[in-house]
Formats: C-alpha cells, sequence, structure tokens
C-alpha cells in the first residue's frame, strides 16, 4: 500500500471523528406550563386574580380578574414558577419565550409587567405591550423568541431553578373581566460543545475530556514508529515529549528537551541515554565493555605465550651457535 493511500486514509478518520463535533445547533424545550401560579397582592387600587392555578394548561377554565362596578384598575401580578426545565449544563441559553393564551370581554385591556423571574425576584426587560388591546376571544401571545434574553445572561442554573418563571399583570379600563386560560414558556440555547479531541475506539464512544486523543480497544494496541537508533539521532530538531521505537535498543524512547531516553523495561525510573543522542545506554555499553575487557585478557595469553617460544627458540640458537 502506498503512502499516499495510508495518508488519505488517515485523513479520513480523523476528519469523520472531528467534523461532527464541529457542529452547532439550537435547541429548544417544548412550551412548558408551570406547576405553580400565585396571586401576589400589588396593594391597594389593584385587583386580584381569581382561581390562578387554573393558568396551568389550556382548557377553557381561567384565572381571571372583574373589575366589577370600577371603571379601570390594574390587576395583581400573577406569577408563575415551577417549569421544571433541565437543560444540560455548560449550554448557552439564547432566547427565552412566553407564550400567554388570554382574552378580555366587553372592556380595554392592556398588558403590565410583563418580566421573568430569577429566583422569585423581577428581572430583565419589561415585554409588556402597551399599545394593543388583549383579543377578544382566546388568542395565544408571544413575548421574547429564540434570540431574545430579555437582557440577561441566563445560565442553564437559573432557569432549571425551581423559581424561574414569569411574571404578569394588565390594566383594565372599563367594568368587565379578563382572563388568562395558559402560561407556557420555551427554552432556545445552544448545548455545550463536546470534548475538543479524537477517540479511535471500537464501541464508537467518544474521548475523555482531559484526552485531545483516545484510543480504545480490547484486542489491538497502539504501535509507535519504528526506527533505527542512528535513524532517530538523525530526527531533526526534536521536541520534547516526542517518542519512539528504537528498534536497535528494542526499547520504546522519548525525547525530555535535552536528550533521548529510552523507557526501561521494569517499572521504575527511565534508563538514560549516554551524553543524550549516543547511539548506546548505559547496559550495551556495560556489555560493550565486558567484551573489550575479554579480548584484552585473550591478547595477554597469546603475547605470554609467544614470549615463551621466543625464548626457547633464542636457547637453542645459543647452544647451536655457542654464543
Amino acid at each position: 500500500m502506498s503512502m499516499r493511500i495510508v495518508l488519505h486514509a488517515i485523513l479520513f478518520i480523523l476528519l469523520g471523528s472531528i467534523m461532527p463535533y464541529r457542529v452547532s445547533a439550537q435547541s429548544e424545550t417544548d412550551a412548558t406550563n408551570p406547576a405553580t401560579i400565585v396571586n401576589l397582592p400589588g396593594g391597594f387600587d389593584f385587583y386580584a386574580w381569581q382561581n390562578p392555578a387554573a393558568a396551568g394548561t389550556s382548557n377553557n377554565t381561567y384565572a381571571f380578574i372583574n373589575v366589577g362596578g370600577e371603571y379601570n384598575g390594574w390587576s395583581d401580578p400573577l406569577q408563575a414558577t415551577n417549569f421544571g426545565f433541565s437543560i444540560p449544563a455548560g449550554a448557552t441559553i439564547t432566547g427565552i419565550e412566553v407564550q400567554v393564551e388570554k382574552k378580555a370581554e366587553d372592556t380595554y385591556v392592556y398588558d403590565q409587567g410583563m418580566r421573568l423571574l430569577i429566583n422569585n425576584i423581577l428581572s430583565g426587560n419589561d415585554k409588556s405591550n402597551l399599545s394593543v388591546l388583549w383579543p377578544s376571544t382566546d388568542a395565544v401571545w408571544s413575548y421574547g423568541g429564540a434570540d431574545d434574553t430579555w437582557g440577561l445572561a441566563l445560565t442553564p442554573g437559573m432557569v432549571n431553578d425551581i423559581n424561574f418563571g414569569v411574571s404578569m399583570g394588565c390594566k383594565v379600563i372599563g367594568t368587565g373581566p379578563a382572563y388568562i386560560d395558559a402560561i407556557a414558556i420555551i427554552v432556545y440555547y445552544e448545548p455545550a460543545p463536546p470534548p475538543v479531541g479524537i477517540a479511535l475506539s471500537s464501541d464508537g464512544s467518544s474521548p475523555h475530556t482531559s484526552a485531545i486523543l483516545e484510543l480504545k480497544s480490547s484486542s489491538q494496541g497502539f504501535l509507535l514508529p519504528r526506527m533505527s537508533t542512528l535513524s532517530r539521532n538523525s530526527i531533526g530538531n526534536p521536541t520534547a515529549g516526542l517518542m519512539i521505537y528504537d528498534n536497535t535498543l528494542n526499547k520504546p524512547c522519548y525525547y525530555n528537551g535535552s536528550g533521548w531516553f529510552a523507557v526501561s523495561g521494569a517499572a521504575g525510573a527511565p534508563q538514560p541515554q549516554m551524553n543524550g543522542n549516543k547511539p548506546a545506554d548505559i547496559n550495551r555499553l556495560m556489555e560493550t565493555l565486558n567484551e573489550q575487557q575479554k579480548e584484552i585478557e585473550a591478547l595477554k595469553s597469546v603475547n605470554a605465550e609467544q614470549r615463551t617460544r621466543l625464548e626457547k627458540l633464542e636457547g637453542t640458537v645459543s647452544k647451536i651457535t655457542g654464543k
């Protein structure tokens, strides 16, 4: 297989692992009704909402106020909380949409005080529509939207809190009742980006959050580049942490920033190479010195034998020549 084909295969694997993590899509919750709706007394000249819990679902059973014989007035705030959201941690809240199904009969009714509740505290921009009358028949009005955070830096923790919600009221000009059939909230958010990493695994799992690369297999291993000591030492400008398998030493090696080190076969500290980039480690050097010492001893033995033979030859010559 040519090197080009191998490189293309590696690129295909890596891009296939990376590209899905670069897709960022907005998510949204369902239009969710609150579990808790209460009338908050507003003081003198404010009219209380009757049957406030009825605004929890759209069923033509209403929370309402009735001004009665008075000609105009304001409602108490109607506060809805406990929506039970579970936005994932790390997500970015991009918008809040409040939906209110409402109507007014035989009277003029305007919004008053449409604001979010963060930990039961009025927060963010007032989204009241002060210029449009409530409809005379049931209709759903929306406030905010997919890209509107009401002037707030919202977090999943705020939105998931039991005391997150919305507060609203109305101004009545006339004597007829005002009705709210249902309140709902949609939360728009972008999920937290997955870990910026690559996983090559047999089970399709994501990489660990602390790893830029995770290899997972119960039947295969990771193969380092294999080369001789000479080739290893020829690597130009190696960076600290670079690893190879030295098939001269038959050991994995790494570069620590100043020299190459062989990883010991047994647990413990790594074995340093003599002078960093020299071709033999301490064990191999000691083996070489031992072999050289044996050769020296052998040469000494040969020299001693030759000296004995020379002395015998000299004695023979002396006898023959009489010298």
